[in-house]
């Protein structure tokens, strides 16, 4: 399932790639091409929700139901990305699948190999060949570092948002890792 890297070995990725901060990676009417990837705790789409923090709201937990129409999301905040597969440095591989475990085999797995935990990360990739419609970019920030934002040109309501990003753009399931961690 390629390079992992973590925010240590992330860093000379992000200089051969040549680049820096406030870069825009695609903007309206760019096709996507080129690595972009979102991690998330389930193999279903992760790009189908934000949560409030995402917005910088102080709330915990994901906007649904009427504050979709409410809450609003500004430029430099939205999805976050990365410009490859990163983890933390602490985290150590122990499988690679195209397929989620149960808990029970992630414990087995963990225990097998030494670790008091275990824990998956399911892995998307912004679709290739999609037009990034008026409204959206993708701008590398690097904090974290390799960190990248879907993100608006202007301000909009979340539900604007994530109608724009289901409807032009488009995530797809690359595979779970499971790492150790003690």
């Amino acid at each position: 399932m390629g390079t992992i890297y973590t925010s240590d070995t992330i860093g000379p990725r992000a200089t051969e790639r040549k680049l820096n901060p406030g870069d825009r990676l695609w903007v309206a009417g760019d096709k996507v091409a080129g690595d972009a990837y979102r991690m998330g705790n389930s193999p279903s789409n992760p790009a189908i929700y934000l949560r409030w923090r995402d917005v910088g709201a102080a709330k915990q937990g994901k906007i649904e139901g009427e504050d979709l129409q409410q809450a609003v999301i500004n430029p430099g905040q939205g999805l976050s990305l990365f410009i490859e597969k990163v983890v933390q440095s602490d985290f150590n591989l122990l499988a690679s699948q195209n397929v989620q475990s149960g808990k029970a085999a992630v414990a087995k797995l963990a225990e097998e190999k030494g670790y008091k935990d275990a824990h998956q990360i399911h892995w998307f990739k912004l679709d290739e060949g999609r037009v990034m419609p008026a409204g959206l970019e993708v701008v590398f920030d690097n904090d974290p570092p390799g960190h990248c934002t879907l993100t608006v040109t202007r301000s909009m309501t979340v539900h604007e948002f994530l109608h724009l990003v289901s409807d032009h753009l488009g995530f797809s399931y690359i595979g779970t890792d499971i790492f150790g961690k003690n």
